[in-house]
This record gives C-alpha cells, structure tokens and sequence, in this order.
C-alpha cells in the first residue's frame, strides 16, 4: 500500500455541501439586510468563516459580520449543515480504505459542532481514526497547515506514507506546509483552480483516489 494514512478535507472532497451553506449563508444575509458582495456561488467554499464572511461583506463592521456570523451559525447548525450529501463513490471508498487497514482522518476548516453532525447524519463515525477542526485542538488551529502537522504529531503518523486529499489550492498549501503528498479532488468546489501545480495528483473520480492510495 503506498500510503498507509490518509487525511481528507470535508467539503468538495468528501461531502457535496454547497446547498445547505449557501442556502445558510442566503438566509443570514437577508436576516441581517445587507447583500454580499459577490454571487453565493460554490467556489466561495473552503475558506474559514470567518474568512468567506469578510470576503462576502468586505464593508461590514465588526457588530454587523457578528450578526450575519451568529445568523448563519443557527441556520447551518440547525439545518443547512443536514443538507450535505456524499459524492458519488465516496461511501464505497471509505468501506475499501478501512478494509485496508488504512488510517483514515479528515482535517477541516468546518467549525467542529456542523462537522461531527454531517458525519453522524452520514453514519460515517466508524471510518475516521479522528475528525479534526480548527476549534476541535487547543489552541486553536489558525491554519489548516497546522491542524494538519497537529494530526500527525498527535498521531505518530509517517509524513511520508501520509497522503491529504482536497479540492481547494489552499488544501495543497496546508499539504506542503506539513510536508505531505497532496492529491487534488477536481470534482470538488475547486475544480477549475488553476493555481494547484500541474505536477499535483489530479483525480477525476474515486477509483483513481483507491488506485493511487491501495496500489503497490
């Protein structure tokens, strides 16, 4: 086996989440009566919270991002966050990875509450050696480059028999940042970034991700 731990991003990797937190985001905007800056599109996908939210309302004051950030907490938590569906393969995947013996982790920027409800919602707890979010460590993550080097510390895990997966040019950097392989989900939100190097891994389907992982 290549790699024999493997640590996946969330949304656009693993999970097709873009109705529930564009919907949650759509709802927080109009609670709060301001518009966002740009369309409500997937590609805003990826980012921390906080980062998508100054993004979308680079005008707002502190008091208002608080109120659009607490507006779509309560929408997300409550409902967009159960909207979430697995891409196709995804759940065949997993079930072939564990039958490996692979350890398998996912690292995201997704706050920690949404996070462990899409995954119970899924019925996924049983795949994950652990599930890790900004505010699931202490201090708390300030980058996923350093949640990942905090999974591999955590967990004795090699870097170089560690693959992550993502689907974003940030997941690359937090790959690189930690010294591990990265492989570049295209169907994900990210699929047209053209500044994820050519040299990456690009895997157009799940079977590729079990060939790459699973091969000898």
């Amino acid at each position: 086996m290549k790699f024999n731990s493997i640590i996946f991003d969330l949304d656009g990797t693993l999970v097709d989440s873009a109705s529930g937190i564009l919907t949650s985001l759509g709802h927080a905007a109009e609670l709060t009566g301001i518009t966002p800056a740009r369309a409500l599109t997937p590609d805003i996908i990826g980012p921390p919270l906080t980062d998508t939210l100054r993004a979308l309302f680079p005008h707002a004051d502190a008091a208002t991002l608080a109120k659009v950030t607490a507006a779509f907490k309560q929408h997300y938590d409550t409902e967009g966050c159960l909207h979430s569906q697995p891409f196709e393969g995804i759940p065949e995947l997993l079930k072939m990875l564990n039958a490996a013996g692979c350890a398998v982790f996912i690292a995201t920027n997704k706050r920690q509450f949404p996070t462990h409800r899409i995954i119970s919602h899924l019925n996924w707890n049983s795949h994950f050696v652990a599930v890790y979010s900004p505010d699931s460590i202490h201090p708390h993550a300030d980058s996923k480059g350093k949640l990942l080097r905090h999974i591999l510390e955590k967990h004795g895990l090699a870097s170089d028999a560690t693959l992550y997966v993502g689907d974003r040019y940030d997941d690359y950097e937090a790959a690189k940042f930690s010294g591990l392989a990265f492989a570049f989900a295209t169907w994900g939100f990210g699929a047209a970034d053209a500044l994820v190097p050519q040299e990456c891994e690009r895997l157009e389907t799940t079977e590729s991700l079990r060939h790459l992982v699973l091969t000898l």
